[in-house]
């Protein structure tokens, strides 16, 4: 098994450790060391977990298809169990993924309908504090997604009061939280805001796990364009540069953090004046992103309508017909009012005049 490590949790801990620690060979080889036991050795609970280890390691390698399925069968298999604690957190844990899978489709009205269904189901069974703050965060971001900032808000305060509550509560979670925070304050437009809660995870996150964790990086790559607003360009520039070594070192320069993070760099070099730099990145992230999302994918909308905003200078038709996509796509997403939408509407109305 190679350079594999066990934890000496359950299948689930220890898959989810090692895809925290971006071995996902590891991971899908204790899958297939577990799923190759006998059946006649397997309970109906080990089955479940099986399910719901290969659904979480299938996400976070970009399978979503995969992923969808077996956490949707893990869901029902869990929820036989729910008369346990242990039953209830591995159902909590399955409809957190399948959530998850469905923001990442953009399916941002199942995944809140799961989620909903989940803390009504925690509240019922008592499920611990850890899980019920894990589902309030997660349900704080597909608000966000959706231009729901108050509500997001709302669901990132509860998970963060739960967390403080907890003694010995894990730093990732805290740090989850305030890298949420700061992009809700971003994605709000309080720049100043934002700045505080998103250099915390980073020194909450680097503080655990050192500075070449893939979460560390992403920490860094959203503290980024916060300062970019900020006008902190270099270190801007040079925190996401950091990030994208990490990550383009991890999984490669086709992967769907790295084509975020491209997408952000572009942005700072565009705002320099590095325009032929900039208009290769923003084509760049945009040739990733539809290759992981698809081409009607609300994420896709902003580097769509800055590179809009970038090329209408040299070609005006081109420029808008970025625009009108991106504005197509995120208008059958989001709600109104929503900033990225809002943005969008301006630089269409500044084309036409």
């Amino acid at each position: 098994m190679s350079d594999m490590q066990i934890y000496g949790g359950g299948l689930v801990e220890d898959c989810l450790r090692l895809v925290e620690d971006s071995d996902l060979d590891g991971a899908r080889n204790l899958l297939f060391r577990v799923g190759s036991e006998p059946a006649s050795q397997r309970t109906d609970e080990r089955d479940a977990d099986l399910r719901l280890a290969a659904g979480i390691v299938e996400y976070a390698a970009g399978e979503i298809e995969s992923a969808a399925a077996d956490l949707s069968l893990a869901i029902s298999q869990t929820r036989k169990f729910c008369s346990s604690l242990s039953g209830v957190h591995s159902f909590l844990q399955a409809t957190h993924y399948l959530a998850m899978v469905r923001r990442s489709e953009g399916q941002y009205i199942a995944a809140r309908e799961l989620l909903t269904e989940a803390l009504s189901i925690s509240e019922i069974k008592n499920a611990s504090l850890q899980d019920v703050a894990v589902l309030h965060n997660e349900l704080g971001i597909v608000y966000k997604y959706e231009g729901l900032f108050d509500e997001a808000a709302t669901c990132y305060e509860k998970a963060l009061l739960l967390l403080e509550s907890i003694a010995n509560v894990e730093d990732s979670d805290m740090a989850s939280v305030y890298h949420n925070i700061g992009g809700l304050e971003f994605s709000r437009g309080d720049y100043a805001a934002a700045e505080m809660p998103a250099r915390r995870a980073v020194a909450i996150r680097e503080r655990a796990l050192g500075q070449e964790s893939e979460l560390v990086a992403a920490d860094k790559a959203a503290l980024s364009p916060i300062l970019f607003e900020l006008g902190k360009l270099d270190e801007a520039e040079n925190l996401l540069r950091d990030a994208l070594q990490v990550l383009e070192s991890l999984y490669g320069a086709d992967h769907y953090e790295v084509a975020i993070s491209i997408g952000n760099l572009a942005a700072i070099t565009h705002s320099r004046g590095r325009i032929e730099e900039a208009d290769v990145l923003y084509a760049r992230a945009l040739e990733v992103l539809e290759e992981h999302l698809g081409p009607e994918h609300p994420e896709i909308a902003p580097v769509l309508h800055n590179l809009g905003i970038l090329r209408r200078n040299r070609d005006p038709e081109q420029g808008r017909a970025l625009l009108l996509r991106a504005n197509r796509i995120l208008s059958s997403s989001v709600r109104s009012p929503h900033p990225t939408l809002s943005a969008i509407t301006e630089s269409l109305q500044a084309s036409d005049g």
